[in-house]
């Protein structure tokens, strides 16, 4: 097993078309918002969170799987009930 240890940890997009990293933001009165992106495959985790938590409101992520053309298409963050107010969320995948 090998450690990393830092204070500080900086990642950048190498391919804007297929970010690693980012964030977005669910428009009152929706539920969910659709993340673009082929840089997931069945062995990414997505990492989501609120950038400001809400009371009473979680998320949830489901991958997007194009049956059609056998690949995976990116991810959709969902939340449990809409808002009033945007909410914005950011997000990371992760290689298992």
């Amino acid at each position: 097993t090998q450690e990393l240890s830092t204070t500080k940890l900086n990642i950048q997009n190498q391919d804007p078309d297929n970010p690693i990293i980012g964030q977005a933001t669910i428009q009152p009165n929706q539920t969910q918002i659709q993340i673009n992106t082929q840089a997931v495959n069945e062995n990414t985790a997505v990492i989501a969170a609120f950038s400001q938590q809400p009371k009473n409101i979680f998320l949830w992520v489901e991958k997007n799987y194009d049956q059609d053309a056998q690949k995976y298409t990116g991810f959709t963050i969902k939340i449990n009930q809409p808002l009033t107010k945007p909410i914005e969320i950011k997000w990371w995948l992760v290689e298992k």
